[in-house]
């Protein structure tokens, strides 16, 4: 009788130690997996961050530089040469400066000229590469600005500009 007491105590502690050894492998295998699909999500947030980090820090660039220049009418959306063109302007010295910011052969450029008649799109220095950029003024104060990069990422952003527009079209 001893015997069959002894060789059922046997069969429960290889059960149990076979059910504790599943219950880990499944543990492990299921911490696995969710490391794998979490490692997944993260790559493509990166992914999805990467491919819009173009357009959302021109339009980043773009807002500060309005800020830095917001006073006294000094902001303006033009249209030089059929070209849409964000105009910022400064006096230094009892001299005009204006910085145009633009979209010309698929980069976003900014050029500093001392007088509006120096205007050549080609001069500007490329900042940015985009498909398509657009700038509109929406209302007098709000500016709107949209720009695509090479791979069709859309972004937007809207501006307030505190002072009174400068406004007005301008062109060679």
């Amino acid at each position: 009788m001893r015997r069959f007491g002894q060789n059922r105590k046997s069969r429960t502690s290889v059960t149990m130690a076979f059910s504790a050894i599943l219950l880990s492998v499944l543990f492990a295998g299921s911490a696995f997996l969710v490391l794998l699909f979490g490692a997944r999500v993260y790559e493509s947030v990166v992914e999805k961050s990467a491919e819009s980090y173009t357009s959302r820090t021109l339009l980043t660039y773009i807002t500060e530089k309005i800020r830095h220049f917001d006073s006294d009418g000094n902001v303006s959306v033009r249209q030089l040469d059929g070209i849409s063109a964000l105009a910022l302007e400064s006096a230094q010295a009892d001299e005009k400066i204006l910085t145009y910011i633009y979209e010309y052969e698929g980069s976003i450029r900014e050029l500093t000229v001392a007088d509006a008649a120096q205007w050549n799109p080609e001069d500007g220095d490329a900042i940015f590469q985009v498909s398509e950029f657009e700038a509109e003024e929406i209302q007098p104060g709000l500016l709107h600005f949209s720009c695509m990069d090479g791979k069709g990422n859309r972004s937007d952003t809207y501006v307030h500009v505190h002072a009174d527009m400068a406004g007005g079209e301008e062109g060679s």
